[in-house]
């Protein structure tokens, strides 16, 4: 895809993640989804590639599917919250090691998870710019369940071809080629060789990104490449324009304190999970 489809070249050469007070934040969000396969990281996965974008995000939101196998211990049993805890410190080490190579020493310019979630096997957490942690406060987070037992079961393309459902979403042209089925640590598609045993799959545009909201623009939107799984992971890159007059938006004072405890939350956040994985 064209990246410079749907944003100004003023956009692409600001690489600045402060943010100035005025009336207005004019923001940008990266967005990530990516099916792993049912496999746990380890300690060598590099996100980094994936995570990089030609304009610096203020926000990124990612998202995660089959973070552990999908058998019948997880699906009805308690959740492993393991593979949580290694992908939370993988994503914190791609984050903060890649833009602090230009600002190090420099306590505000660092990202921080503010919430994260899961059902099953997927996972979803969003990470913000220091900067930006003041305005966030009263975070809320649900769950609706589908199908069986609320686990069980797609029924989200059976609702939207019924028009129940992303009503008003969009989705911008795909311009990369189809995320799925590849063969493991490989370039080549499953259906592209007769010798695997696995069953033949068409490759299709399995990893989406569709998106809704006032003072959101699409900027971008690609795919990575990435051999982890037999998925390739997908993103994209929004500008987003918040009104800071809007009475749900009151900053607090920023402090080296406040900054220091914020990334102490955040490794206690992912050693916790260390201990039980």
């Amino acid at each position: 895809m064209d990246s410079s489809h749907g944003m100004r070249g003023s956009e692409l050469r600001n690489e600045e993640t402060h943010v100035p007070v005025t009336d207005a934040l004019d923001l940008r969000m990266f967005v990530g989804t990516w099916n792993v396969g049912g496999k746990s990281p380890n300690d060598s996965l590099n996100l980094r590639d994936w995570l990089k974008s030609p304009s610096q995000p203020h926000i990124y939101v990612i998202g995660l599917q089959e973070i552990v196998p999908l058998n019948t211990g997880n699906v009805i049993g308690p959740e492993d919250i393991g593979p949580i805890s290694k992908w939370v410190g993988l994503i914190s080490e791609a984050l903060n090691n890649n833009h602090n190579k230009r600002a190090t020493h420099n306590e505000r310019d660092y990202w921080v998870v503010v919430e994260r979630k899961q059902m099953v096997g997927i996972f979803l957490c969003v990470w913000i710019h220091i900067d930006l942690y003041t305005y966030v406060s009263n975070i809320n987070v649900s769950c609706v369940g589908r199908g069986i037992m609320g686990y069980l079961g797609n029924k989200l393309r059976i609702e939207q071809r019924a028009g129940r459902v992303f009503k008003g979403w969009n989705e911008g042209r795909i311009y990369f080629a189809p995320t799925y089925k590849y063969l493991a640590n490989s370039d080549n598609y499953v259906a592209q060789t007769s010798k695997s045993k696995e069953k033949k799959r068409t490759p299709a545009w399995c990893d989406r990104i569709l998106w809704k909201g006032e003072g959101l623009k699409q900027m971008w939107y690609v795919r990575g490449e990435s051999k982890f799984s037999d998925h390739r992971p997908v993103y994209s890159l929004f500008s987003l324009q918040l009104d800071l007059r809007s009475k749900y938006l009151t900053p607090t004072p920023f402090s080296s304190t406040f900054a220091s405890k914020v990334q102490v939350e955040e490794q206690i956040l992912v050693l916790e999970g260390y201990k039980v994985s």
